[in-house]
């Protein structure tokens, strides 16, 4: 067999590709597909092996073209050949199960046809030509093993530094270096290079559009110095003593993953990952009004607070006109100086604010969708150190 057999258990398991598996395969499939309509046949997967100097016969070119194939789910699948997932998906399942299994001892092969069936067995890609010229040293044959890797780097460096590239720069050229001009200057343009080429397939959205180059985003905030917490009795309000020249302003920002994270918070629907509940909790519908703030949060409270809990909040913005979902965290370890920002949440999107985090919902309107529970809170009432409560204005 071209594969080893599986278990059950290892069949189910999902394998996740590094990036640079990822940027490994999309190099081969590109030389694969030499002419881009996005899968290879068995007619150029035969021509590569042959190209190769890998001799597997008709039959055996065949399975292992089958294989390759059925690699994935049914939204991988092309009838006409093997698509860039299903060569990815092999080649991490190999390379994953390859690690735990015995290697082929290259040391006990001393012909050239060996070694050539052996590195097709486990996958290996190897150049007739370059192992032929190796081979004419009469000491080499206990050396096989690293003759291999060399041959496999020598390989890949040149497919990355001109079949690839030369490729990639034919298909899109017209896009790089773009321009469009205005009446006096430029109005459009692209840079030198791309970001990525994408290859027809299946993709997890959030892997496509993840670009480490981006850094991360700093929200707009407020940074309230010389700030500090007291906590409250037992069921009653601390306070937050902020210095007497705070003028109240928190500034607005949008509610996204990125500007969330600066908090410790997220969008629960663009996010993948479980969480832990610790406690029971409820999740029901909150309608507040136009007036809460001013009714409640200040005639009846005496003025807005902070707070935080061990508990999860899920709170999901069901309205047009929603009011803020206000953060805020300690940027030093002494715990003396607070940011701040107040967030605009799209319909229909949900923030996560994880037990720890400090938050406020003194300041939203409409109908919102929230996820509690009755556990401890620790809230601290917003104070100035001569004793004035600051109003509070969002600011864009």
């Amino acid at each position: 067999n071209v594969l080893p057999r599986r278990s059950e258990e290892e069949k189910s398991r999902k394998l996740v590709p590094t990036k640079e598996q990822e940027d490994s395969v999309k190099k081969l499939f590109g030389v694969l597909d030499d002419n881009g309509n996005g899968y290879v046949n068995l007619k150029e997967f035969e021509l590569h092996l042959a190209d190769q100097g890998i001799a597997l016969g008709r039959a055996r070119s065949k399975q292992l073209f089958r294989i390759i194939q059925s690699k994935g789910s049914a939204d991988d699948m092309n009838p006409n050949g093997i698509t860039y997932q299903n060569l990815l998906n092999y080649i991490v399942e190999e390379e994953y199960y390859g690690s735990q299994e015995e290697k082929t001892d290259y040391s006990s092969i001393n012909n050239v046809e060996g070694l050539l069936r052996a590195a097709a067995i486990d996958g290996i890609d190897l150049n007739l030509e370059d192992i032929e010229n190796y081979l004419t040293n009469p000491s080499c044959s206990m050396q096989l093993r690293d003759a291999v890797q060399d041959i496999l780097q020598k390989q890949a460096n040149e497919r990355t530094s001109l079949d690839v590239q030369d490729q990639e720069a034919k298909r899109w050229q017209p896009f790089i270096n773009f321009r469009r001009r205005g009446e006096k200057k430029t109005i459009m343009y692209s840079p030198n290079k791309i970001q990525k080429d994408v290859l027809p397939g299946k993709y997890d959205l959030a892997t496509l559009v993840n670009f480490d180059d981006l850094p991360p985003i700093e929200p707009n905030h407020a940074v309230i110095k010389n700030a500090y917490w007291i906590d409250g009795q037992p069921g009653k309000r601390g306070k937050l003593i902020l210095p007497n020249d705070f003028d109240g302003e928190i500034p607005v920002d949008i509610a996204t993953n990125e500007t969330l994270a600066y908090y410790g918070a997220s969008i629960a629907e663009g996010k993948k990952s479980n969480i832990k509940v610790e406690d029971r909790e409820l999740i029901m519908d909150f309608t507040y009004s136009d007036n809460y703030y001013k009714e409640w949060v200040v005639d009846k409270l005496g003025g807005p607070a902070l707070e935080y809990h061990q508990f999860h909040h899920l709170d999901t913005n069901i309205s047009q006109d929603p009011g803020y979902w206000v953060l805020a965290k300690w940027a030093d370890e002494d715990k003396t100086e607070l940011h701040i920002t107040a967030f605009r949440v799209p319909i229909r999107h949900t923030v996560y604010t994880p037990g720890g985090v400090i938050h406020t919902n003194s300041f939203l309107k409409g109908t919102w969708r929230t996820m509690l529970s009755d556990g401890k809170i620790n809230e601290a009432a917003l104070v100035r150190a001569d004793g004035s409560i600051p109003e509070i204005e969002m600011t864009q």
